[in-house]
C-alpha cells in the first residue's frame, strides 16, 4: 500500500536470514505510515462529508491521498455512516475510487453498468467491494448516476446473530472449537454472538480512538475483556462510557483468542450495544 507488494514477498520468502531484519523494520516503517495517512485522509474525508461529500444515499469524497489507502479509508467510512462510501484519489485527471458497500448494494454491479453506461472508464468487484477509474470532467456525471439508482434504498442496520452465549462458557479451547468454521468472508461471515445483561465493571481509552472494557453478568464472575475499535465520539462509545457499573447492557459481537506475553486469553470484538 506504501511502497512494492515486492518487499513483502521478499521477506516472507527469502533464505537469508541477515536481512529478515532490516527489512521487517522497513515494513514496520512502511505500515506505521500507512497507518497514520489513514487517520489524516479520514478527518479530512468527515470534513468534506460535512460540506457536500454526502449524497443521500451514499458517500463520495475525492482527495490527494496515496491510492493505497483509499480502500481502507472507504471502509471506514462505510462502517461511521451505514452507507457506501467510495473514496477517489484525484492526483490525475483519471481519478481513482475504491468503494465499500452495506448489505442493500452490490456495488461491483453498479460500477459494471455504468463502465456499460459510458460513465467510468473501468469498474467493476464484487456486492461488498470495487474499484473504478473517471475521468475528471464524468465526476458529477458518475456522482448524478449513482444519485439515480442508489437513493431509493434505506440502509437500516440490522445484525443477526447466531446464538445467545454466557461469559462463563467461553474458555480458549471452546473458541479455538468454534473457529474451525473459519475462513471467512463473504457468503461465510465470521459468527455473531450475543452476551445479554452484563455489567461494564471498568473502562479504558485506547490511543484516543478505542475502548477496553470489562463485562461479566455476577461480581463472583471472572470478567471478560471486550475491544471495541473506532467508537470513541460515537454513540456505541457513549452508551459504553455511561453504561459503565451503572446499567446492564447486552453486547454483539465476534468471540477472538488473543496472544500476549505467551498466554493465550478470550476477548470479544464488539459490533453493537444496547442498554
Amino acid at each position: 500500500r506504501m511502497w512494492r507488494a515486492k518487499l513483502a514477498v521478499e521477506f516472507l520468502l527469502t533464505d537469508d536470514m541477515p536481512s529478515l531484519g532490516a527489512m521487517a523494520a522497513t515494513l514496520y516503517t512502511y505500515n506505521t505510515d500507512r497507518k497514520q495517512l489513514v487517520e489524516d485522509a479520514l478527518h479530512q474525508c468527515h470534513q468534506m462529508v460535512a460540506t457536500g461529500g454526502d449524497y443521500g444515499g451514499f458517500i463520495s469524497v475525492k482527495g490527494n491521498w496515496a491510492d493505497g489507502i483509499i480502500g481502507i479509508v472507504a471502509g471506514r467510512l462505510k462502517d461511521h455512516y451505514n452507507k457506501p462510501a467510495l473514496v477517489f484519489c484525484s492526483k490525475c485527471t483519471l481519478y481513482k475510487g475504491a468503494a465499500r458497500s452495506v448489505s442493500a448494494i452490490d456495488v461491483g454491479a453498479s460500477f459494471i453498468d455504468a463502465v456499460q453506461a459510458g460513465i467510468l472508464s473501468n469498474g467493476g468487484g464484487h456486492k461488498a467491494a470495487a474499484g473504478c477509474s473517471v475521468s475528471a470532467d464524468l465526476y458529477a456525471s458518475f456522482m448524478a448516476y449513482l444519485q439515480s439508482v442508489w437513493t431509493t434504498h434505506r440502509y437500516d442496520k440490522i445484525s443477526q446473530a447466531h446464538t445467545v452465549i454466557s461469559p462463563s462458557v467461553l474458555q480458549v479451547d471452546t473458541v479455538r472449537d468454534m473457529d474451525i468454521l473459519h475462513p471467512y468472508g463473504v457468503g461465510n461471515p465470521q459468527p455473531l454472538y450475543i452476551i445479554e445483561n452484563v455489567y461494564i465493571t471498568r473502562y479504558t481509552v485506547l490511543k484516543q480512538k478505542h475502548i477496553k472494557f470489562y463485562i461479566r453478568t455476577a461480581p463472583s464472575e471472572k470478567a471478560l475483556p471486550v475491544i471495541a475499535f473506532q467508537v470513541v465520539g460515537t454513540k456505541i462509545g457513549d452508551c459504553v462510557v455511561d453504561a459503565a457499573n451503572t446499567v446492564p447492557v447486552s453486547v454483539l459481537g465476534k468471540l477472538q483468542i488473543n496472544h500476549w506475553q505467551g498466554k493465550e486469553s478470550v476477548q470479544f470484538l464488539l459490533q453493537d450495544i444496547a442498554v
